[in-house]
């Protein structure tokens, strides 16, 4: 009983520091430079049940759309996905297929980013829903000349009580993420909800020396951000 009081009392004292954390974010977060040109890129694999959805919330974007387009990558998928988004491709969207030789999902992103446009890259996952202002709130950070790479919430969905037990464990990894950032020693991000400057992308080297782990896409281009920019380079957008 104790030892769950104690974390109970952390976990109050976290959110308390959030809401004030937070509140002071929120004023940062008004002026957002919506013409920042932007590149989201999209990986995927055999993710055909989500892409619906996923092109119906970009569709709906508020962001000007002359300032932004989509990068769809095919990481090798064997369903009807890939088929299906090539005949239902927004406008400002494009469909890339990795080569025969190269497998996963940082190279996927390495061959979503190398075409891309825009000063800053927003990756996000096929299975992903976002709000219509989701862009305006990622890029408002990058005001701040500082800031090489964002990250923000992500939720999980789902009614069941596997889903609930997701969605508790996983708000409470974003909290203290946002926690670490905001006390300026960030140690946690996610690639579903991340953008950062292509500049700071090629300069420290993409994900090279990592592509050979399966997954920390996310977490390995943190890491070589802050080494090279210092703590200050990355941000949490609300």
């Amino acid at each position: 009983m104790m030892v769950i009081g104690f974390f109970l009392v952390v976990y109050i004292l976290v959110l308390a520091g959030l809401a004030y954390l937070g509140r002071t974010a929120l004023v940062r977060d008004t002026h957002s430079p919506t013409g920042a040109a932007v590149s989201i890129v999209i990986p995927f694999r055999n993710e055909a049940e989500y892409l619906p959805k996923l092109v119906e919330a970009l569709r709906q974007l508020t962001y000007p759309s002359e300032n932004m387009e989509v990068i769809f990558v095919n990481d090798h998928s064997q369903d009807h996905g890939a088929r299906w988004l090539a005949a239902n491709l927004p406008a400002n969207a494009q469909l890339v297929s990795l080569p025969g030789n190269e497998y996963g999902k940082k190279a996927a992103l390495a061959a979503g980013i190398a075409p891309a446009r825009g000063t800053i890259i927003v990756t996000t996952d096929a299975d992903c829903v976002m709000s219509p202002d989701w862009l305006q709130a990622v890029v408002a950070p990058f005001a701040n000349p500082a800031v090489q790479l964002a990250t923000g919430e992500v939720v999980i969905s789902g009614s069941s009580f596997f889903s609930a037990c997701q969605h508790v464990e996983f708000s409470t990894v974003m909290l203290l993420t946002r926690a670490a950032i905001r006390l300026g020693k960030p140690v946690l991000c996610n690639g579903a909800n991340l953008a950062f400057r292509k500049s700071a992308y090629e300069q420290v080297g993409g994900y090279a020396g990592h592509r050979h782990v399966a997954s920390g896409d996310d977490e390995f281009l943190m890491r070589n951000i802050l080494e090279q920019f210092g703590d200050a380079s990355v941000a949490w957008h609300r």
